[in-house]
């Protein structure tokens, strides 16, 4: 509990277990009266207490009145210590120890005001102690040490009494010092606020040892000054100060950021300085003037759409293998590629020109020449990695309506079930779902009951087992695959575009397409029945409900096993595929 009245802030008066006010009552309390089993305060009335005026059973102040008493000046108390003591056992320049305490204090006030130099002494010495603290309290932390107290507080242990002396300083030389040498980063910054000299801030920039404190500086600097941040851009010590420079050069010439480019060795200034030119003839002259392999290598990176001659050129010319080899990789153009690999080259150049190559026939054609064997690895491994990615997907989904499995054979939009013969609809979330999910089996429960299973491998015959010879079908066209081992014809067709998966996603194999009917299905012919109440002839199609109505007589009959099993085939759970090019496997 608090007043809302307030004297120098705080509360007139607090109550509370950790009270806080001018009258402070509780367990814990902190004011100028205190009453409190702990606390301090001008008054502290406690069980332990620290206070001007100490009434406590254990206290400390200038004057104490405890069970047990350290006062500075007067201590009361069954024990007592201090400067003028009465107790059963007091010990003190001027003290009366024994029975009757109080009887006591008037005797050694009286023994003090008789002989009183040596406690004027005594108060002058503590007096100025007090005054030479109160005049260096700004110093008073807890890292500090007592060395401190006696030296400048620009020399100070801790990091915050330093930056705040040397914000008051003026002198460039002195403030160039501190920066360079203090080893705080808090101190330094500090410094930096008043160094106004441009030829401290370079050499700063130049010089230091902190990122920081570079950029700082490089800040300060005059923005048109583009002689002084080239220098810096081409000097400094850290690669972040030379970073903070090339950014403040942005606008400058491009021949400027290329030469720089050409001179540089550090990754991370390099790619923003490739970052910065951008234009494809600045960074193909890097490519032909640059000192070191890896600022040509992020050249080449950079280069969005490389001319296929410059990088063959590269790879004749260019002395430093590493740079010939990732020019290899950017190259796209198949008759180059042929020529590299079946050229003069290193090995390694050849080899990444090989991983480039996407024409399976070139592969296959150079694969019966007679090449090296590291080369003739690497080719059989292009032809490996160049074959499609297939995803075989088996999916169960629990009817809502009367709890029986539905088997979604393919990609469609609404799965049939034979049981209530009602159509559940495969949403895009549901879609979405699967294609997300990872091999193996996975269980779902909205917004449909299903169970999928995912797993990789080529599209096998749904009869025999049998591998299907699916990865030179064409992609984005319907065709047909026969089984080499029984001869059953599996359908494929291009990937509905409602479908949203992989974009390098070509091809269903082995599915049901949404509106197109099974084989068993078209094969389905018309049956002719007789009314069991009038004999009128019924002619039962697929379309035909299981409780047909006779159009004559309107009698309800229900088909039996047979008949409605020959024009609805029992559906089982089968696998069907996803074809994606090889650059899903990437």
């Amino acid at each position: 509990m608090e007043t809302r009245t307030k004297i120098f802030g705080m509360p007139v008066l607090s109550v509370g277990a950790f009270a806080n006010g001018f009258i402070a009552i509780g367990w814990m309390g902190r004011g100028v009266i205190t009453i409190a089993q702990f606390g301090y305060g001008l008054i502290a009335v406690t069980q332990f207490g620290f206070g001007v005026v100490s009434v406590s059973q254990f206290g400390v102040g200038i004057v104490a009145i405890a069970q047990g008493a350290l006062g500075l000046f007067l201590a009361i108390g069954q024990g007592a210590l201090g400067f003028i003591s009465a107790g059963l056992s007091a010990r003190g320049y001027y003290c009366i120890s024994g029975p009757g305490v109080w009887k006591n204090v008037p005797l050694v006030l009286a023994q003090t005001a008789a002989n009183p130099l040596p406690f004027i002494i005594w108060a002058a010495g503590w007096a100025l102690l007090f005054m030479f603290l109160w005049s260096q309290r700004d110093k008073l932390t807890f890292k500090m040490s007592l060395r401190d107290l006696f030296r400048s507080r620009k020399k100070h242990r801790d990091d915050r009494i330093r930056a705040r002396a040397v914000s008051a300083l003026t002198n460039q030389v002195e403030l160039l010092n501190i920066v360079m040498n203090d080893p705080s980063e808090v101190v330094k910054k500090a410094a930096l606020k008043n160094i106004t000299d441009p030829d401290k801030l370079v050499k700063i920039a130049k010089t230091v040892m902190s990122e920081d404190c570079a950029a700082v500086a490089i800040a300060a600097l005059a923005s048109t000054d583009t002689a002084t941040l080239a220098s810096i851009a081409g000097e400094a010590a850290l690669p972040g100060a030379r970073i903070c420079a090339i950014t403040r050069l942005s606008r400058a010439d491009r021949t400027l950021l290329v030469r720089l480019a050409c001179s540089e060795q550090d990754q991370a200034v390099l790619q923003s300085l490739v970052e910065l030119i951008g234009d494809a003839p600045s960074l193909q002259q890097i490519l032909r003037e640059a000192s070191s392999a890896r600022a040509k290598i992020i050249a080449l990176g950079a280069l969005a759409e490389p001319d296929q001659a410059f990088l063959f050129d590269i790879v004749r010319n260019e002395k430093d293998l590493t740079v010939c080899e990732a020019a290899a990789y950017r190259i796209t153009d198949t008759a180059i590629l042929a020529r590299i690999i079946r050229g003069d080259y290193h090995t390694a150049v050849r080899t990444a020109a090989i991983e480039q190559v996407e024409d399976k026939e070139l592969l296959t054609k150079l694969a019966g020449e007679e090449l090296p064997e590291p080369l003739n690895k690497a080719i059989a491994h292009r032809l490996g990695d160049l074959l499609p990615v297939y995803q075989a997907l088996t999916i169960e989904l629990t009817c809502p309506y009367c709890s029986q499995p539905v088997f979604v054979n393919g990609p469609l939009k609404k799965a049939h079930c034979q049981s209530c013969q009602r159509e559940t609809a495969v949403t895009g979330p549901v879609w979405a779902a699967i294609r997300d999910a990872g091999y193996g089996v996975s269980s779902f429960t909205s917004p449909l009951r299903l169970v999928l299973e995912k797993r990789g491998g080529q599209p096998a015959c749904s009869a025999c087992g049998g591998h299907l010879p699916t990865n030179d079908l064409p992609k984005g066209k319907r065709a047909t695959v026969q089984c080499p081992s029984c001869m059953k014809e599996h359908s494929s067709f291009p990937v509905p575009g409602w479908l949203a998966w992989s974009r390098n996603a070509e091809l269903v194999l082995c599915a049901e397409e949404e509106g197109v009917r099974s084989p068993a299905e078209k094969e389905a012919k018309p049956v002719a029945i007789s009314c069991i109440k009038c004999g009128a002839p019924l002619e039962i199609t697929m379309e035909t409900p299981r409780n047909a109505t006779c159009k004559y007589c309107t009698t309800v009959q229900f088909l039996p096993d047979p008949l409605w099993l020959s024009l609805h085939p029992v559906k089982i759970k089968q696998a069907w595929y996803i074809r994606s090019s090889y650059k899903d496997r990437k």
